[in-house]
């Protein structure tokens, strides 16, 4: 799959593993910004190969339930075909809603996306 440039994200690749990284525009991901979001991301993912995707939210101070649930949406698409979603850079709000969710029992973060692809390299294609 080819780079992307958009204003919503860029997504990029390292060692065949996709790399979303969520635009400064999207700092706080509220209602309006994760509506627009979503069914782009949930498109995109549905061509990623192989099926592994870092979501690098380095750029995102604040977001909410809606935005986990896009996130289990992207997670539940790449289970199916056998990958595997992380998260990157969060901040520390952003680290809060996720592990006060729980969720950080089903997507590993990493500090920043280099430790993100080497553990997805070390699992899946070593």
């Amino acid at each position: 799959m080819a780079e992307i440039n958009s204003s919503a994200y860029a997504l990029t690749h390292q060692d065949d593993i996709a790399i979303i990284s969520i635009s400064e525009r999207f700092r706080a991901l509220d209602e309006m910004h994760v509506h627009e979001l979503s069914s782009q991301l949930v498109e995109l993912v549905k061509h990623i190969e192989p099926p592994l995707l870092v979501i690098d939210l380095g750029a995102v101070t604040y977001f909410g339930s809606s935005f986990l649930e896009v996130l289990f949406r992207l997670w539940h698409q790449l289970r199916k075909r056998e990958g595997e979603l992380v998260l990157c850079s969060l901040q520390e709000h952003c680290q809060e809603v996720v592990q006060i969710s729980n969720l950080d029992q089903l997507w590993k973060q990493f500090p920043d996306h280099l430790e993100a692809v080497e553990y997805l390299r070390n699992r899946y294609l070593a």
